[in-house]
């Protein structure tokens, strides 16, 4: 099974929405957004973003969405479906590339991320993202903070 990334079309995300992980759908729900709804939003602000192709297929999706330029500040993102959990290797070894390739836009990465999604966070561990202790409510799920940075804060 072949993981190829490739710049995102809006046509890839019907897939991945109706085939988003349950977690993932959890946040957008908590955010106020249906799972394609999010995924439109997510693509339309991104500075960029990626589509991970599984066997040719629509997995997941990818990208940057610009805070603040002046300050360097970005919003990483990324909603899947289940078979990102097939391939975990794969996308785990091109993911300090993709982190990278994130910081040359906007060093400062920071966003959140649900409290329960476990795989996430341990994810988001071995890039190198510091998680926050404090947990925030929003749509009745509790989010904790990942960020990245140059900076000590």
């Amino acid at each position: 099974m072949a993981v190829e990334l490739v710049p995102s079309r809006l046509a890839h995300l019907g897939r991945i929405a109706a085939d988003m992980r349950a977690i993932d759908r959890a946040e957008c729900l908590a955010m106020g957004h249906q799972p394609k709804q999010a995924l439109r939003l997510a693509r339309r602000r991104a500075v960029w973003s990626i589509t991970a192709l599984i066997d040719g297929v629509p997995a997941a999706l990818f990208g940057l969405v610009a805070a603040n330029m002046v300050e360097g500040i970005g919003i990483p993102f990324f909603l899947g479906t289940d078979a990102v959990y097939k391939h975990g290797r794969n996308l785990l070894v091109r993911g300090p590339s993709v982190i990278a390739l994130m910081r040359q836009t906007t060093p400062t990465l920071v966003n959140l991320v649900s409290a329960e999604n476990d795989n996430a966070i341990r994810l988001l561990k071995r890039w190198g993202f510091d998680i926050g202790a404090e947990a925030e409510m929003h749509g009745g799920l509790e989010f904790v903070t990942f960020r990245i940075s140059d900076d000590a804060a």
